[in-house]
């Protein structure tokens, strides 16, 4: 798997994972009421790393996907779980609050499309079996996806821990 750190300085992130907006559950239904969070389906069955106090941690952004050859965001998911380690899709609250969220989108993004997405598929969306994980896209949209591909062809970064 070809990834690109990119030249952007490590991102510096504090969440309150106490606050009952910022649990797993209350993530989910923030991004999408369709959905909920019921912990990983994957292979090795490993639990979901889910953040139960307020932390802050320092996060890279690498770029995986199409160039890649990691359309399909589970395989996308698990070889950046492999490489950096597992993260909370909590840290998507933690993210929007980022005070420079928007010149960084507008950095990595300036005349195309493309996510910034966090490596956890611990969501299931009712009545689906497909895992989700949660982005943030080229406008500052957010939600929840499974499969990069449907969402754009443009960059596909990924907010992972710093090393």
């Amino acid at each position: 798997m070809q990834l690109i750190t990119l030249k952007w300085e490590p991102i510096e992130l504090t969440l309150d994972g106490v606050a009952p907006e910022n649990s797993p559950l209350a993530v989910a239904s923030r991004l999408s009421p369709r959905f909920e969070w019921r912990g990983r389906r994957r292979r090795d069955n490993a639990e979901p790393v889910a953040v139960e106090s307020a932390i802050t941690q320092r996060f890279a952004l690498v770029e995986c996907g199409w160039g890649a050859g990691m359309a399909n965001g589970a395989n996308a998911t698990e070889a950046l779980e492999e490489e950096y380690g597992q993260i909370s899709g909590q840290w998507v609250a933690a993210f929007l609050d980022y005070g420079r969220l928007q010149e960084l989108l507008q950095t990595i993004f300036p005349h195309c499309g493309g996510f910034i997405g966090i490596p956890d598929n611990s969501f299931l969306k009712q009545g689906d079996s497909f895992n989700y994980f949660p982005f943030v896209d080229h406008m500052g949209e957010t939600g929840l996806c499974w499969d990069c591909s449907t969402l754009d062809t443009g960059r596909h970064i990924w907010l992972v821990n710093s090393r």
